[in-house]
């Protein structure tokens, strides 16, 4: 799901949180949508490929643009 539609999927209701993560690569972080179905979609950008932001606060802006709540960001320990 590209920011595109994470905001017009928030806008309709069907965004329930939003979970920034560290990429499995370990190059930055990722944003991960939970929906109102129980879905998990990874935020992916223009061409369809996983969106991976190599500063936190730039994730945490991309997250706050698609919706009014607050992102959780998780980190393992």
């Amino acid at each position: 799901m590209d920011i595109h539609q994470a905001k017009n999927a928030f806008s309709k209701g069907l965004i329930t949180e939003i979970v920034i993560e560290p990429a499995e690569t370990g190059n930055g972080w990722t944003i991960l949508l939970h929906t109102s179905q129980d879905e998990r979609e990874k935020l992916t950008d223009h061409s369809g490929l996983e969106k991976v932001f190599h500063d936190l606060d730039h994730a945490t802006e991309a997250a706050k643009t698609i919706g009014s709540i607050s992102p959780r960001i998780e980190e393992p320990f």
